[in-house]
């Protein structure tokens, strides 16, 4: 297990996504995908996930983010797919 305190080993890269969750979502979020991305093999259950931050949240927490959800979906994927696309018209632009 990998156990920190650090949860934003994304560093700025997520800030885009920032504006579609609350203060508490967004430690959630990066607790979760922290979790995912560090986790042990096989260790990618909630309880899992929530134990491999230091100081972290009650994985009932990080349960309720997922399932209980506030935050919307839609607005989140559409920001993922404005990032993408801006992202293949840099490529593209820039192979030309």
């Amino acid at each position: 297990m990998f156990f920190t305190k650090d949860i934003n080993l994304f560093g700025k890269r997520l800030n885009v996504f920032r504006k579609c969750f609350s203060k508490p979502q967004w430690t959630h979020l990066k607790i979760y995908l922290h979790g995912l991305l560090l986790g042990e093999k096989g260790g990618k259950n909630i309880e899992d996930i929530s134990s491999n931050v230091l100081d972290g949240k009650h994985q009932s927490s990080l349960n309720r983010f997922l399932t209980k959800r506030k935050w919307s979906i839609r607005r989140l994927n559409a920001i993922r797919l404005k990032v993408l696309c801006g992202m293949i018209q840099k490529k593209t632009h820039s192979s030309r």
